[in-house]
């Protein structure tokens, strides 16, 4: 799983480190039905660990709600191939990964078929001890004669210096290669809003004539009429007389 999950991280960082910040509204990470995404990575969880992964439940019926979930990821990453009205080769790349690993879950009765010559690169001796355990549900079963589609299985052994080291499919290396895209196109598209900044003065405008015509012919104060208004500019300054000629027509 970690060496699946190495070429986001890579692409994040790398996005990361090249961004460069810019005057406009940020985008973020635009992805639609996350809620059919959440809902079948928590369904899997759920399924492949104690205590359900040994009840005859998950035993009987693991395998189809396992192609139900791998089917409900790809519809969601098709949705998403263009959203709003842009193309994602990114989720392009994402769907031929998830519909070749669909593809062979399907055609070998919810399981993913997986080289034991892979298996034993990676574990060694123990490799048959970790899919041997007939009492507990698996996604992945050893390879045979009777399987279809072996090349499309498990057939990938990552590096022994890889944490966890497993063996995984061409689809599994397409799809993580893809979300790699998805992340680093992502972030890369991120640009921070502009906050509390200053507008700046407001450049000359110039209105149509007779849109604004101020009398001021009258200019009331305590209750008198007076042509000239005394401004004061700030406190100790003597206040100075502005005189507003009479029913002058102002035009701005």
């Amino acid at each position: 799983m970690i060496g699946l999950l190495l070429p986001p991280l890579i692409a994040a960082l790398l996005a990361l480190l090249t961004h460069r910040q810019r005057g406009a509204p940020a985008r973020g990470f635009r992805f639609a039905w996350t809620g059919v995404v959440v809902a079948a990575f928590a369904t899997e969880l759920v399924l492949y660990n104690p205590p359900i992964d040994r009840t005859h439940f998950a035993l009987t019926y693991g395998p189809w709600i396992w192609t139900i979930t791998r089917t409900a990821l790809l519809l969601a990453v098709l949705r998403n191939l263009r959203l709003a009205g842009n193309w994602s080769i990114p989720c392009a790349i994402m769907a031929v990964g998830l519909g070749l690993n669909t593809m062979v879950i399907l055609a070998n009765d919810g399981y993913m078929p997986q080289s034991t010559s892979a298996a034993y690169a990676v574990w060694g001796p123990d490799a048959m001890n970790v899919v041997a355990d007939p009492g507990r549900l698996h996604n992945t079963r050893p390879m045979d004669g009777s399987d279809k589609l072996t090349w499309l299985g498990d057939v990938l052994p990552q590096p022994a210096w890889l944490p966890r080291a497993n063996v995984v499919s061409v689809g599994d290396v397409i799809l993580s290669l893809g979300m790699a895209a998805y992340v680093f196109a992502s972030l890369k598209s991120l640009r921070p809003a502009r906050q509390n900044r200053d507008p700046g003065p407001i450049p000359h405008v110039q209105l149509r004539k007779d849109v604004l015509d101020v009398g001021l012919d009258r200019l009331h104060r305590d209750d008198q009429l007076r042509g000239n208004l005394a401004i004061r500019q700030a406190a100790g300054d003597q206040p100075r007389n502005i005189a507003f000629p009479f029913t002058q027509r102002v035009e701005i």
